[in-house]
């Protein structure tokens, strides 16, 4: 029955779609199953958080075409994106998109506190460290981060977006979903910072070319963000040697699916 259902849903979605710009019931669509397992990480997260909080409020950086943020099952959810590919999201989400950058969300748009944020967005070190920065600082007590493409496993994977050609950002949309950047020179930066570590719970989730970084504030802001926010100068230092260095193919030595 189940199989006859989904079919059907998937079939309205490929009729509808077209016609009215938007996926309907996209739950059940193909595309949406090949990304639950990020939503279902971020379910399970939910799951284990939310008898803590009531309005469990779930905030996503770079949503790209909305199949995450559809599919995670929290009360309240914004997704922001400067250029979604979703003209719209399931109405059935009940998810709001702001169309600006993390950087002017978090500036001019953000009064809220998030109990559970995933940063998915441009996979760049600088700009994920900005990230990570904005979210500690709106992130209730108790709360988590997600980091999304932690581990590259190749040099096209683990290329920073500032050394691709024209031609070559032309091809990266055709492999966008295996791009990752240099988003793991975050992790690497904090693991070997022993003041860092000393305030953030981090923990590897998935393995190799999937993983995701899942981060908890042990400070509960009180001293991270701070701590953050005057490293940055090195950090930018040490994502140059990152790159400089092909630091990423040190991870399999480094890193397993494990908390450090």
């Amino acid at each position: 029955m189940n199989y006859f259902i989904n079919l059907l849903l998937l079939t309205c979605n490929r009729i509808i779609k077209p016609v009215l710009g938007y996926r309907f019931l996209a739950a059940f669509t193909e595309k949406r199953a090949q990304l639950n397992g990020t939503a279902l990480i971020l379910n399970q997260e939910i799951k284990r958080m939310e008898h803590n909080f009531d309005n469990f409020r779930y905030l996503e950086i770079g949503i790209y075409e909305g199949f995450v943020i559809e599919s995670v099952m929290a009360q309240s959810k914004i997704g922001v994106d400067p250029f979604p590919k979703c003209k719209s999201i399931n109405f059935l989400s009940k998810a709001s998109i702001i169309k600006k950058s993390s950087d002017n969300f978090f500036e001019t748009e953000n009064s809220k506190e998030f109990h559970l944020i995933f940063i998915d967005g441009l996979h760049e070190g600088s700009q994920a460290y900005r990230d990570l920065y904005n979210s500690l600082k709106c992130l209730i007590k108790g709360g988590v981060i997600y980091i999304d493409d932690v581990w590259p496993v190749s040099d096209f994977e683990a290329k920073p977006i500032s050394k691709f050609t024209t031609r070559e950002i032309l091809d990266l949309k055709a492999h966008v979903h295996s791009w990752k950047g240099d988003v793991y020179a975050v992790i690497l930066y904090i693991l070997n910072q022993p003041e860092l570590r000393s305030l953030l719970e981090v923990e590897i989730v998935g393995r190799a070319g999937q993983a995701k970084c899942r981060i908890k504030d042990l400070s509960y802001n009180q001293e991270i963000v701070g701590c953050l926010k005057s490293k940055e100068d090195d950090f930018k230092r040490y994502l140059e040697y990152c790159n400089q260095n092909s630091l990423w193919a040190t991870l399999n030595n480094e890193w397993s699916e494990s908390q450090f």
